[in-house]
């Protein structure tokens, strides 16, 4: 079973920006990765969520996702939709964490990533997603101006990217270390 992770730090603006290329791409829905509640059973439309922690699907596989949730053991209430039933029908967009007006988390699972999981059997259904995700992964690299000098690279949308270069904002590891960026070599301005 492959998987595949893409490090990015993003403020709205960067979220709004990856929506609307999203939404240029095809009918998404989303859900909470984890809903605190057994009532959150009804996919919206990615611009509709403002979780930080969402699944993103095709619209046409929402019936498939929503009964793939499970309920958690220690909270009755709670299900989890990020389960192994899905793995293949979704990918993860864990949102950048903002600490306050000028601080920013990403890396070590403080959010900032894209996830996804290919199932052990692929069907059609499951390799559109894949073929879709490696296509949003292109797209991230070549649109994020920025990147962190890491093992594994977090791309730096432009908004934020230009608020942590003019000292607007700061960008850290959830440690409290300021993230080093540089110039994404594969950045196209036009992309």
């Amino acid at each position: 079973m492959a998987s595949r992770q893409l490090g990015i730090a993003h403020d709205d603006s960067d979220d709004a920006s990856m929506v609307a290329w999203l939404e240029k791409q095809g009918e998404f829905r989303c859900l909470p990765a984890i809903a605190e509640s057994v009532s959150v059973t009804e996919p919206q439309r990615i611009t509709q969520c403002a979780e930080r922690r969402l699944i993103v699907f095709f619209r046409e596989h929402s019936d498939i996702v929503v009964e793939g949730g499970h309920l958690t053991e220690k909270n009755p209430r709670r299900i989890v939709y990020a389960s192994s039933d899905n793995d293949g029908l979704i990918f993860e967009w864990e949102k950048t964490a903002q600490c306050d007006r000028k601080i920013y988390t990403s890396g070590g699972g403080q959010g900032g990533r894209i996830y996804s999981c290919d199932p052990d059997v692929p069907n059609p259904a499951t390799e559109k997603l894949r073929r879709f995700v490696l296509s949003l992964c292109r797209w991230i690299r070549r649109t994020h101006p920025w990147v962190s000098q890491d093992r594994y690279p977090i791309f730096v949308g432009s908004s934020l990217g230009a608020r942590v270069q003019s000292g607007k904002a700061t960008l850290v590891y959830p440690s409290g270390k300021r993230i080093q960026l540089t110039p994404n070599q594969n950045y196209k301005a036009n992309a």
